[in-house]
């Protein structure tokens, strides 16, 4: 079972999940699946939980070990496990402002940069993601990367600050992309294209 870190969460007496919001064991009879909730007539209910590390710091896992006695036959005891998981599982959310010139392309905005006069390359800034929010995280981590239209890699750059330099980026077209990740590596990204021409 999968709750949002940011979701409310109705809590038992251990500070848990509550099951009415993971669900109650079911049993199976002719009028269709009955739930078991914690006192049911003939049937104890009872669960234990063991709290777990997550993959990352904004998770936390539990494992909840059920028990079901029927008292109509009380040697018959009827044990299994399930899985709560509280954790972040969305991308951060992000804008990006992008300098002049630029235009719409086919579905994905477009900018200009022009080689320097007197070489066929040039090193320009790009601006970093600003707007970033995250539903958990405060830990975002942001990258930006430089690829050729068929998808080798030119260069690659972690964001710090404001804005961020590509140098020495020949004539030609290519696609921006920003990668922006929280502390579980939910990934959101956001995909530019480049032309470098020779404007002056």
């Amino acid at each position: 079972v999968y709750l949002s870190c940011d979701e409310l969460i109705v809590k038992d007496q251990n500070g848990n999940p509550h099951p009415s919001m993971t669900g109650y064991p079911g049993l199976l009879s002719p009028f269709g699946i009955r739930n078991l909730r914690l006192q049911e007539c003939n049937w104890q209910v009872t669960y234990f939980d063991e709290r777990q590390a997550g993959y990352c710091a904004e998770e936390t896992r539990i494992l909840r070990s059920w028990q079901i006695l029927n008292w109509c036959n009380p040697e018959e005891v009827v044990s299994f496990e399930q899985e709560l998981i509280i954790g972040d599982f969305e991308g951060p959310t992000f804008a990006v402002e992008l300098p002049e010139p630029r235009f719409q392309g086919v579905g994905q905005d477009t900018f200009v940069v022009s080689i320097g006069p007197f070489d066929c390359s040039t090193t320009f800034p790009i601006p970093a993601p600003v707007n970033i929010e995250d539903n958990c995280s405060d830990d975002i981590d942001k990258k930006a990367i430089l690829l050729k239209p068929e998808g080798d890699t030119v260069a690659l750059k972690e964001i710090i600050g404001a804005e961020i330099y590509f140098e020495s980026i020949e004539l030609g077209e290519y696609r921006l992309r920003y990668q922006v990740s929280d502390a579980c590596q939910n990934t959101t990204e956001k995909e530019l294209v480049l032309f470098v021409e020779d404007l002056i």
